[in-house]
Formats: C-alpha cells, sequence, structure tokens
C-alpha cells in the first residue's frame, strides 16, 4: 500500500490543472460562452445571432467573424444611447443603473459607458482576488497593518431622468467598497 497525496480534487485531472495553467484559452472561451449566453437575449444578442454563436464548434473564431470591431461612437449610435435612455435588454440583460463618464479624446465630451450591477460585481471580485494575492509575495507583516491611500475621483453621482446614475467609475464603485476596506 502506498501513500498518496491528493493535490487536487479527483473529478479534476492534474492534467487538465496543468494545462488551464499553461494556456489562458481555455478559460477564456469558457467566460466568452458566458457572456454569450447571458446576453443571448439581449437585442445585441439577436442582432449577432449569440445562440449561434454558442452551438459553434469553436465560438471564439464564431464571434470573430460575427460580431465586427465597435467605436465608441459607432456603439452608442446603435446601442448605449438607448441604454441610457432607459430601455431594458439592448446590450446586457435588464436596465443599466450607472454610466460611467469617461471624457476620451475623440467624438464627445462626456462618453456614457454602461455599468451593470454583473460588471460591478465582476469589478469586486477582481479586487478582492488581487487583495488575495498579496500573501504570494514577500512582504512584511507590518506592510498589512498601515494605513493604504486608494486614490480615486468625485463619488458624486448625477441622477439620471431614467433613474440611473452617471459619473466617475471610482465614484460608482465607492458606493458599495469590497468588506474591509471601508474605514472602521
Amino acid at each position: 500500500m502506498t501513500n498518496r497525496i491528493r493535490l487536487v480534487q479527483p473529478q479534476l485531472p492534474l492534467r487538465k490543472v496543468l494545462d488551464r495553467l499553461r494556456s489562458p484559452l481555455p478559460t477564456q472561451e469558457r467566460v466568452l460562452r458566458n457572456l454569450l449566453f447571458q446576453a443571448s437575449e439581449t437585442q445585441f444578442g439577436k442582432h449577432y445571432a449569440f445562440a449561434n454563436i454558442l452551438e459553434a464548434s469553436n465560438p471564439i473564431e464564431a464571434f470573430q467573424r460575427t460580431v465586427p470591431v465597435h467605436h465608441y461612437d459607432k456603439l452608442f449610435e446603435e446601442w448605449w444611447h438607448r441604454t441610457l435612455a432607459g430601455e431594458a435588454d439592448v446590450t446586457w440583460p435588464g436596465t443599466v443603473p450607472f454610466f460611467a463618464l469617461s471624457s476620451g479624446t475623440s467624438g464627445a465630451a462626456s462618453k456614457y459607458i454602461p455599468v451593470t450591477p454583473a460588471m460591478t460585481r465582476a469589478m469586486r471580485s477582481a479586487a478582492l482576488r488581487m487583495f488575495a494575492c498579496l500573501p504570494k509575495y514577500p512582504l512584511t507583516p507590518g506592510y498589512y497593518t498601515k494605513d493604504w491611500l486608494m486614490v480615486g475621483s468625485s463619488s458624486t453621482l448625477t441622477p439620471l431622468e431614467t433613474g440611473a446614475f452617471a459619473g466617475d467609475l471610482s465614484g460608482i464603485n465607492s458606493g458599495r467598497p469590497p468588506m474591509g476596506a471601508t474605514l472602521f
């Protein structure tokens, strides 16, 4: 009888775990499939036949063939102006509660970028994962007990006629900071 150390769950072979570490492609495909599935019943998803892309043997190639690259002005003129007006299910399920304002170098002075609840959850999750990785680095214990300065811009949000709010992305995110990131 030999002693074995189990490195991974039995339902996930070590080869698959190692493959995921070597190439981001399987993870990217999984994320793409998930996003396509979630947006398949939106007007954008129906227009670009997301359901058909999901059935393709290579959804990445099918997506690249089917959905053209959009610049901000084209996305806003064809789709996002409707979300700004309060229309639901345009490019993402439901109505959009927030719009991040971005001043760019081209087009409109202020650009309205839809920020959905799914997007805010994804940003929070990414921030928490980033902080969770800190123990992997050779930081002294004092690093964790010092005050941290997190720089953002205005937290003021402007109410829109539709009931949504517009402002800086940091202002949108500051309304619900990750647990532990608030002052005691």
